[in-house]
């Protein structure tokens, strides 16, 4: 065991005698044992006795470095004073002590003590050293305008030009945000000295010109960035906002529908655009761009601002404002505006004939005013009126008349259900809104847990105005094709001419037949009747898009692929359907083996809508040739009912 009396006494007497080497020796033997900051010091004394600065410098830290760890803050410091009064520039020891005062609390300290590294390093000509330093004292005093134009003036002598417009831009965005415009507004031009495409000076600047009333300037200067970036979609809604505030709202609305059609997801233009729609009285136009906004600020429980975009639609009736607004108010507690939106939506439900939902609607609407005597009255009805509606339906379930089964295996695949609400949105569009609801009654009947479904279902409902009789289908060609055959007949026979056996033939019950023939799973039949049903002129469109699909059912794609494309041609591209039959073709030509083909049609879609159903999925599987089996694609299991229901276009029901 080493003495340490003894070795201590032998250091003191070789020190005295001069013998520095021999007692610094044997104080390291101490320091062997234990690492004790007053040996350190001690023997940095000697070290310096000698003229030895580089190991005394190293001895004096390491004896601070102790006392630091220790607690020992005043000792530590005074070492590392000690250091500098030797060598009074020694890095080290200057930013230690720098960190000791930051650590205490003492940043102006600190600071100086930096300001001195940094002028250091700047003597000795590292100026990315010196600008380190800068930056760290930026990290003690953020707001010190001052280092950063010294930071920026270093950078631009050493040529580093993006470091130099980045705190040029930090001082010009300070003096902007005190109020200070004509600093600001010379700062953000030394960047542009150094950088004249640099977007953040440029949109400083609209900003700088906006706050001073000076619009058509701020726009100007929007402009240059958006030449410089033509696709950054803040810039181009920054311009949008600007142009609203200038009043030029055909540009703002230009610049928002590019926006929107690039990026569908982007909630703050649609709700602009939207806005500008209200303005202009496009009601229907309004409702497709706020819709997702206001559902997106219902999710996020944002009430105020989802019934300010709702308000705009206060004078529509259709059930999904209606049910939205009882949303709102039942999210905010409103309870007197939720029972008056209740009974609006019970109302709207009753007229269409909905009265399982109407009953629902009123129930809650109940619960709120128990003592309403027109409420109770309601409910009492409809609820009878379901209980007759029950019995029924047990008595056809009884006689054997039961409807169609989903056939076995298909009713619980994504694929199934894709396939149904494709024809389900068919059938809307052709007008045939009975036999839509019949497909989602199907899948309600196999999905009964399934709100997309339902909701769905009673959107449609609700959007459809009850027909004065029961086979009028004329609103949605304008005029009766049936009085239109007659009509012509009539002219051929007063010119001589006797064309019953052609123009008499009734499209329109052979169309019903191939329908029911169809849903009852006979084919064959069902594509003869829709041959026969194939010569209406008025209803080309339609008819070749039914008779494709039952082509496609039957496996037959070249014919589907046949009479998809008469009904194509019938159609521009502008109108509505337009992608959903080049959609079914392009599904077609997959199943065909024609991938060519295929992957022409997808990506003529994708130009036109790149989130169109699963069209960048299909087009990625074809141009990696992934995902085939036996020339059909396999669907993902993995994709959600919501995505699928996302990829679909949404009727309107304004």
């Amino acid at each position: 065991m080493i003495d340490k009396k003894t070795i201590t006494s032998a250091a003191q007497k070789f020190a005295s005698r001069g013998q520095i080497d021999e007692a610094i020796a044997e104080w390291e033997k101490l320091l062997a044992v234990n690492q004790d900051g007053n040996v350190y010091n001690t023997i940095g004394d000697l070290y310096l006795k000698k003229r030895d600065h580089q190991n005394a410098v190293a001895s004096f830290e390491k004896a601070a470095n102790i006392f630091r760890e220790d607690g020992f803050y005043p000792k530590a410091i005074a070492l590392f004073k000690k250091i500098l009064n030797f060598m009074p520039e020694e890095v080290s020891a200057l930013i230690a002590l720098a960190q000791l005062n930051a650590e205490r609390g003492f940043t102006n300290q600190a600071v100086d003590e930096l300001q001195k590294v940094a002028g250091i390093f700047i003597n000795r000509n590292n100026i990315e050293k010196a600008i380190e330093v800068y930056e760290r004292i930026l990290r003690l005093a953020p707001q010190d305008t001052g280092i950063n134009i010294k930071i920026a003036e270093l950078a631009q002598q050493a040529g580093l030009t993006g470091k130099a417009c980045q705190s040029y831009g930090v001082v010009a965005s300070n003096h902007l945000e005190k109020g200070e415009f004509e600093q600001a507004e010379e700062y953000y031009k030394k960047v542009l000295e150094i950088d004249p495409q640099n977007s953040s000076a440029i949109i400083g600047l609209s900003n700088l010109f906006d706050r001073t009333g000076n619009t058509e300037t701020a726009l100007q200067y929007l402009n240059k960035a958006i030449s410089a970036n033509p696709e950054d979609q803040s810039i181009l809604l920054r311009y949008a906002r600007l142009s609203i505030k200038a009043e030029k709202i055909d540009e703002a609305k230009q610049t928002l529908i590019h926006l929107t059609e690039k990026d569908p997801s982007n909630l703050d233009a649609k709700k602009l655009l939207g806005i500008i729609y209200v303005e202009e009285v496009l009601i229907e136009q309004a409702w497709n761009e706020l819709k997702p906004c206001i559902d997106d600020a219902i999710s996020d429980k944002n009430w105020a601002d989802a019934l300010a975009m709702l308000n705009n639609f206060d004078e529509v009736n259709s059930t999904p404002v209606r049910r939205r607004f009882v949303d709102i108010y039942r999210g905010n507690g409103d309870t007197e505006s939720l029972l008056i939106h209740l009974k609006d939506l019970g109302e709207l439900f009753e007229y269409k004939g909905i009265n399982a939902e109407a009953l629902k609607v009123y129930k809650e609407a109940l619960e709120i005013k128990p003592d309403d005597p027109d409420i109770s009255k309601k409910v009492k009805q409809l609820a009878s009126s379901d209980h007759t509606g029950a019995e029924e339906q047990a008595g056809t379930a009884d006689s054997g008349q039961t409807e169609e089964a989903t056939p076995e295996g298909e009713g619980s695949s994504l694929q199934y259900l894709e396939i149904k609400k494709t024809e389900a949105d068919f059938y809307v569009q052709q007008g045939l809104n009975e036999e839509a609801v019949k497909i989602y009654e199907e899948l309600l009947e196999a999905h009964p847990d399934n709100e997309a479904i339902r909701t769905a279902m009673i959107d449609l409902q609700a959007s459809c105005v009850p027909a004065v009789t029961g086979n009028d289908t004329s609103e949605d060609t304008g005029q009766d094709h049936t009085d239109i055959n007659s009509a012509m007949n009539e002219i051929l026979k007063e010119a001589g001419v006797d064309d019953t056996s052609s123009d008499e033939r009734d499209y329109e019950a052979e169309f019903q037949k191939g329908i029911d023939f169809r849903r009852e799973g006979q084919l064959d039949k069902a594509i003869e009747a829709l041959q026969t049903a194939s010569g209406d002129p008025f209803n080309v469109v339609r008819n070749s898009r039914m008779l494709a699909l039952c082509y496609a059912e039957q496996g037959n794609y070249s014919d589907a692929v046949r009479q998809f494309k008469r009904a194509l041609e019938e159609l521009s591209s502008d109108d509505d359907g337009y992608q959903d039959v080049q959609y079914e073709l392009a599904e077609s030509y997959l199943k065909n083996g024609d991938y060519e083909n295929a992957l022409i049609r997808y990506s003529s879609i994708s130009k036109y809508d790149p989130m169109f159903r699963d069209v960048a999925q299909k087009i990625e599987s074809l141009q990696s040739g992934t995902e085939q089996n036996d020339g059909v694609f396999i669907m993902s299991s993995g994709e959600t009912e919501e995505q699928g229901k996302a990829k679909k276009n949404r009727i309107s029901y304004l």
